[in-house]
């Protein structure tokens, strides 16, 4: 909501300057019709429009790209380094208010899931990405 906010307030502000350049134009020259100032006042706000979206899109993009290599990452840790990623995942369990022997439980039913179920929970507690909220298949990532 906020980078749309912002965006409207920026190209409100941007169109207000581009309609007083045109009004002061036609007030100097006295040659514009009315005709070319709405045109133009609506070409500059579907073109303001047109690149809010594609900066967001690509803003939206960049992140699930960021999260994708982060999962990707996470995933090659869990199968280099399964020991120090499942102490690692207690720790982070701990930090979270759980009890050792709850810690332990869960720590020893998570290693006896397949990859992609570990990938997800150490995802969502340790980088706070849901893996399923990126899209795609989770065997793709």
């Amino acid at each position: 909501l906020s980078p749309v906010c912002l965006g409207s307030l920026r190209r409100a502000a941007s169109i207000n300057a581009e309609y007083m350049g045109i009004l002061g134009v036609y007030f100097a020259a006295g040659s514009i019709q009315h005709r070319t100032v709405i045109l133009t006042g609506i070409a500059g706000l579907l073109a303001g429009a047109c690149s809010m979206a594609i900066g967001e899109w690509i803003s939206m993009k960049f992140q699930q790209e960021a999260n994708e290599a982060q999962l990707q990452l996470e995933r090659a840790h869990l199968k280099e380094y399964p020991k120090d990623e499942a102490n690692h995942f207690r720790r982070i369990l701990k930090e979270n208010g759980l009890s050792k022997d709850a810690c332990e439980i869960i720590a020893r039913d998570l290693e006896k899931t397949n990859l992609n179920q570990q990938v997800k929970w150490h995802a969502m507690l340790e980088l706070k990405i849901d893996p399923e909220e990126l899209g795609g298949s989770p065997r793709s990532r």
